[in-house]
């Protein structure tokens, strides 16, 4: 209703205290998977949002380097999704820009050095600046892919994430380049490069750097799986809200 807030009738008054990156934590919205049909589906609206989020890095420290690879890769995921929505506002697109620099940074620094306080306070930084822009914008053809073939096959959102990002990324650069430019040039891309799908290859590099799977065949992803989700993602919104026609 007009004027009301999250604060004035909760669904659930609760307080978020995340261990992991992703940055969902900060957003009213959550996915579940049906194990009957094998799809998964996300939901939520303002009254289903955090009344506090809590972002401590001590509670992270016992997180296996592959679970801190994987939720970061899907915080990254959250800020280029964001950075070229078309539903974005200037504040998301460059709160977006901003996690993704931020993420750049820590991530790798997060697997190599787990007991490093810093790098997981700059971590979470990122993922929290991740969910607050994926707040002002919405999802798009990456995350509506890696919904669908986690609903199918199981596999974890955060390793899918991690695989698909770069090629959504090269997918989508002929259609918004100019905002694929702005991400390569926040994760480090020389200016010079944009166009080229330099950014795409930053991405995959992030992905080798952290040991994390090249391909959909490497963690369990068969072709059935793949014409399946060809299928349904005619009627997924966030891969049809895709700016590539």
């Amino acid at each position: 209703m007009p004027g009301a807030s999250h604060v004035d009738r909760p669904v659930v008054a609760h307080v978020s205290v995340p261990t992991t990156y992703s940055g969902a934590e900060l957003t009213p919205f959550f996915g579940m998977t049906d194990l009957g049909t094998g799809q998964k589906q996300g939901a939520g609206g303002p009254t289903s949002a955090p009344l506090v989020a809590i972002y401590d890095p001590a509670l992270t420290l016992s997180m296996p380097a592959r679970v801190s690879a994987e939720t970061g890769m899907n915080a990254l995921a959250h800020c280029v999704e964001a950075a070229w929505s078309p539903r974005r506002t200037p504040e998301a697109e460059a709160i977006a820009l901003a996690g993704a620099t931020a993420i750049a940074r820590w991530l790798p620094l997060v697997v190599e050095r787990p007991d490093d306080r810093q790098a997981r306070a700059g971590m979470f930084e990122g993922a929290c600046l991740a969910g607050r822009s994926l707040h002002n914008a919405g999802m798009g053809v990456h995350h509506g892919l890696a919904q669908l073939l986690g609903g199918r096959t199981r596999v974890a959102h955060g390793l899918l994430n991690a695989v698909l990002l770069a090629h959504a990324v090269r997918f989508n650069e002929p259609a918004v380049p100019d905002a694929v430019a702005r991400l390569g040039t926040a994760i480090g891309v020389p200016s010079d490069a944009a166009g080229t799908g330099a950014t795409a290859e930053a991405i995959d590099r992030l992905r080798g750097s952290l040991g994390l799977p090249a391909g959909l065949h490497e963690v369990g992803v068969g072709e059935e799986d793949l014409a399946a989700v060809a299928r349904l993602s005619q009627s997924s919104a966030s891969v049809q809200a895709t700016r590539v026609r």
